[in-house]
């Protein structure tokens, strides 16, 4: 979400996002993201004491709905502000469930890779929503609905309009709240409320 949602990012054309919030691009309609206060652990006001709502609809079914803005950036563009911090990234993004049953998931995605981890991730093409990374321990080869075996470390290249648009097969209808364990400077409160996720012809490149 680094850049994607900010006001400023997008009116300057350097969101990974630019194309989605442009309606050039969408998602699919199963994907809505929020910034929900009420899931995570981060404070409901900004850190100069403005008050933020405890709800902000990002993408509705696939569509871009609204930015994050920034007391600043509401100065320099004379819009009104959502009390979003400088950075303007979600301190606690959350993306709707779907119907995939968590308990079933193997058996949905048949055949495939099982990814429960990431080492890291990174833009390839930040213009164009593509990121990259590589896969960390936990992560396996599935036939048949069956666990086979764990996968050496492996490299993907794919971009956000695949894996949450034209590939997504669908959302598990649980999610996980991940709170980030950074503590340069001080220590995080930002959190992620997510599902899982079935992508067809996922591009790994290593």
């Amino acid at each position: 979400s680094w850049g994607g949602f900010s006001y400023k990012a997008n009116k300057i054309g350097s969101s990974p996002l630019h194309l989605l919030q442009k309606g050039e691009r969408s998602f699919n309609k199963m994907v809505s993201f929020s910034e929900n206060l009420s899931n995570g652990i981060s404070p409901k006001f900004h850190t100069e004491g403005f008050i933020k709502p405890e709800l902000t609809e990002l993408i509705t079914n696939g569509e871009y709905a609204n930015s994050l803005v920034s007391p600043r950036s509401a100065l320099e563009y004379s819009v009104n502000h959502n009390a979003a911090e400088l950075y303007e990234s979600p301190v606690s993004i959350h993306l709707k469930k779907g119907m995939i049953d968590s308990n079933k998931i193997l058996d949905t995605l048949k055949d495939g890779i099982y990814i429960s981890n990431l080492w890291y991730l990174n833009f390839s093409d930040r213009n164009n929503g593509r990121i990259t990374g590589l896969t960390r321990f936990g992560c396996f080869m599935v036939e048949d609905g069956e666990y086979k075996g764990p996968i050496n470390t492996m490299r993907f290249d794919e971009t956000v309009y695949n894996i949450l648009g034209e590939k997504l097969i669908g959302l598990t209808d649980s999610q996980q709240l991940l709170i980030d364990s950074s503590t340069y400077e001080e220590r995080s409160t930002y959190s992620s409320t997510l599902p899982g996720a079935i992508v067809e012809d996922f591009k790994m490149t290593l």
